[in-house]
Parts: C-alpha cells; sequence; structure tokens
C-alpha cells in the first residue's frame, strides 16, 4: 500500500445498543475492529451508547434525533425539503413541523459532513425502519456506498447484517437466491438439538433487561390466575406506536394495521372469555417509554404481564404474535403458535397464521387443536437452524471470532483508499461539530 494512503477503505458502523444491555455486542465490535485493521481497513463505530470494549475507534451520535437542534441552535434551516421525511420525524417523535424541519435540516447537514469526512466504502446502520437508518441508508445509495441493516438477530446472542430490512422485507423473504437456499442448505436435526440446547441454556433473557424467571405456579399466584385454568400468551412488537409510524408499504406486506389488530384481539379476548382461558399480554418495553398502549379488553381473562419472555413461554399453553421476535424463541419451546400478520419468520406450512382462516375464531381453533402442528414445527425447525448456519453471526465466546473475520473479510472486499489527510478531516469535523455551528 502506498505510503501517502493511510488505509484500505473505511468501514463505517452504527450501534445503538449499550453494552450493559448486551456486551457481547461491543466485544464484537472490538474484535472486528482489529480484525478489519489486519486486512489495512479502519472500522468507525457511530454509537449512541457507551461502549465499554478498548480498541473500538468511537463517535458519539444522539439517538434522539431532535437533541441535534439543541446541540446545533446556529444551523441555518434548510429552505427545501423533503416533506414525507418531515412527517415521519413528527409522527415518530411527536413533535411539531418547526422541530421536525430543524431535526432534518440539521442532522443530514451532520451526517453528510460525517461522510465527506471519512469517505467509506461500506456502511451499516442500525435498525431498518429507525428514522436515523433511513437517514443514512439514503446518504450511502446517493454516493454507491454499500450499505445493510445491523439488528441484534432473530436468536440469542447473534447479529443480523441485512441488505434489506430488519423487517418482513429482508433478506430471506426478498432474494430469490436465499428463499432457493432454505431447501438446499443441509440441516440436520442434531443442529437443531444443538442451538436448542445453547439457546435455552445459562441464564434466560429477553432482549432487554428482563426480571428472574419464575415458575408457572409462582406466576400464577402473581396473577391471581386460578391453578387449573388454560393460559394463552401474546407478545407484542412496539404497537400501538410502530403501527403509526410504519413505512406504509412495509405495513401492507406485513398485513397489518392498528385497526384490525385491536379487532383480532378483541376476538382472542372473547374466545378466552367463553372458554375461561387467561390471555398474558407481553408488552414491549419500548411501548413503556413512548406512553402507547394498545386497546386491551377490560377483562379478568385479560392479564397485562411484564416478565421474563421465558416465564411466559414455559407458562403458556400456545402463544400469539404480530412482528416479534420472541417467535423464534418460542420455537424452541415445541408448542403450537401462530401469528397475526405476515413476519420474518414466514416459511410455508410453519406457524398458523391468521391470513389463512376465513375469522379469527377459527385461527385460534387451528392453533389450540393443532393437528398438523408436528409438520409445521419441523418447519420451523429447519427454518431456525438455516438461519443459525447461514445469515446470522454467532457473538458468543465461543463463535465470535470466526463471525468477526467472516464479517472483516466479507466488507474487505470493497476496497476505497482513504488518504493520508483522514485524521485531519476528522479532527476538522469533530471541532466544527463539537463547538456547534
Amino acid at each position: 500500500m502506498s505510503p501517502a494512503i493511510l488505509a484500505k477503505g473505511v468501514v463505517l458502523a452504527f450501534n445503538y445498543i449499550p453494552s450493559n444491555i448486551e456486551p457481547n455486542i461491543a466485544k464484537f465490535w472490538a474484535q472486528a475492529t482489529a480484525s478489519l485493521a489486519q486486512r489495512g481497513f479502519l472500522l468507525i463505530v457511530a454509537t449512541t451508547a457507551p461502549l465499554s470494549e478498548p480498541g473500538i475507534n468511537s463517535i458519539d451520535v444522539p439517538f434522539f434525533l431532535p437533541e441535534f437542534c439543541q446541540r446545533y441552535p446556529q444551523v441555518e434551516l434548510n429552505t427545501h425539503f423533503d416533506e414525507a421525511w418531515v412527517e415521519k420525524l413528527q409522527t415518530w417523535y411527536r413533535c411539531d413541523e418547526e422541530v421536525a424541519i430543524r431535526t432534518a435540516t440539521v442532522a443530514e447537514k451532520f451526517y453528510t459532513n460525517l461522510f465527506e469526512a471519512l469517505g467509506p466504502c461500506a456502511v451499516l446502520t442500525w435498525q431498518s425502519t429507525h428514522p436515523k437508518s433511513q437517514l443514512l441508508q439514503g446518504l450511502a445509495r446517493k454516493s454507491g456506498i454499500p450499505v445493510w441493516n445491523a439488528e441484534r438477530g432473530w436468536l440469542r446472542n447473534t447479529l443480523m447484517m441485512d441488505l434489506a430490512q430488519n423487517t418482513y422485507l429482508n433478506e430471506l423473504q426478498t432474494s430469490f437466491a436465499l428463499s432457493q437456499c432454505i431447501d438446499l442448505v443441509p440441516v440436520s436435526e442434531e443442529d437443531y438439538q444443538a442451538l436448542r440446547e445453547r439457546a435455552l441454556g445459562g441464564t434466560l433473557t429477553g432482549r432487554y433487561e428482563s426480571a428472574a424467571v419464575v415458575s408457572p405456579d409462582i406466576l400464577r399466584t402473581q396473577y391471581d390466575i386460578p391453578v387449573n385454568a388454560r393460559l394463552f400468551a401474546f407478545f407484542m412488537h412496539g404497537e400501538p406506536f410502530l403501527l403509526r409510524d410504519a413505512n406504509p408499504l412495509a405495513t401492507e406486506f406485513h398485513q397489518l394495521s392498528l385497526d384490525g389488530l385491536e379487532t383480532q384481539i378483541e376476538s382472542i379476548a372473547a374466545y378466552c372469555e367463553r372458554t375461561g382461558t387467561y390471555l398474558l399480554v407481553q408488552d414491549h418495553p419500548f411501548n413503556n417509554t413512548v406512553g402507547l398502549k394498545l386497546r386491551l379488553s377490560d377483562s379478568k381473562h385479560i392479564v397485562p404481564v411484564q416478565e421474563n419472555i421465558h416465564t411466559i413461554l414455559n407458562a403458556a399453553a400456545l402463544s400469539f404474535f404480530t412482528t416479534s421476535t420472541i417467535q423464534y424463541d418460542a420455537i424452541f419451546y415445541a408448542k403450537p403458535y401462530g401469528v397475526l400478520c405476515r413476519t420474518s419468520a414466514d416459511v410455508a406450512d410453519g406457524a398458523y397464521s391468521a391470513l389463512e382462516y376465513a375469522t379469527v375464531y377459527e385461527f385460534i381453533q387451528a392453533v389450540e387443536l393443532a393437528e398438523d402442528w408436528e409438520h409445521r414445527h419441523a418447519k420451523l425447525r429447519h427454518l431456525i437452524t438455516f438461519l443459525s448456519k447461514t445469515m446470522l453471526f454467532d457473538i458468543t465466546e465461543e463463535g465470535r471470532q470466526a463471525s468477526v473475520d467472516r464479517f472483516a473479510a466479507h466488507l474487505s472486499r470493497f476496497v476505497r483508499p482513504v488518504d493520508e489527510a483522514l485524521p485531519a478531516r476528522i479532527d476538522q469535523f469533530l471541532a466544527t461539530w463539537q463547538h456547534g455551528r
């Protein structure tokens, strides 16, 4: 490499997960930094949360986009702006138009300047539906830079790096090649059992800070549920907030709406009332943060809970999901489950789908009778083992280095030499934005 070239390329990755929530992600970034450096590449992580691992080249960025307005009040507003983008910011952050316009202006200038300073050869945003990620995706594609959407993987202790979305519109669903590979890549029952043992071993937690697992008997006592009563569970995924803001096309592809979902839940509640069943409704932590709640029937048979997801999966006879990734955990419990919309785990003859039945009542009966569940569960076991072998990055202590090497080897294909003036450009960027404009 020429002495005038500092690196073969800069990889710009974004991280929204604090080390205390998932320490293995910070360790992944640290090891990826070293592995890319061995190949002559520089990894810079723009992070909204502190990363405690040494060796990471990080830049602090706000998670809450309107915070840009507070940090940099002197930035002049754009006279022309994307109305759809401003409207999305208003909906997502529940702010007025003036704040949304200023947010759009400052955030776009900040990240445009960051791209100009780094000249990245590859960009990894975090969580594809987040407004910040959509801004970054647009900036990358405008410059012809390859961009992926990173997110915590569908399985515990994994990451996903998707060229498409982290939703139903992910690579598995949209790629002609991958959708064919699922039937071509060999997986075995031994592979699945090893995956299951790992998934259900050690301290069981959800995606966020979790209460300790408790037994079904303790759960029933805590919520005053009769000992012999049958239990169903419903796991949300950020509804109703996400349905208010979701990309319209994605919402249509998921075939999920707020009114439709609340009608479905009313039907499930009515079924539970008639049969004396109790429905445990496990809310997503995000809903508590934004203060929005899904409308639920006022019934003793509808029980809102905030428990360890494994407590609920263990106690319930069957479960219902929208797009929650907890459905992947549910596969390991081998109990019947149904989905109320299209999900990232869609596979032919997999989970029962409300979209395949004339009424919600018929759907619930099908899930409860589970006449062909053994066949369906085999399809889901195949799916989850295929995902583990081909699409997901293992970030456990045992598997992380192999994942890091795979990650670095792939990204090092995208050579975009960076000149020795890069440190000066970074210093200028930091000086400009540290002191505002």
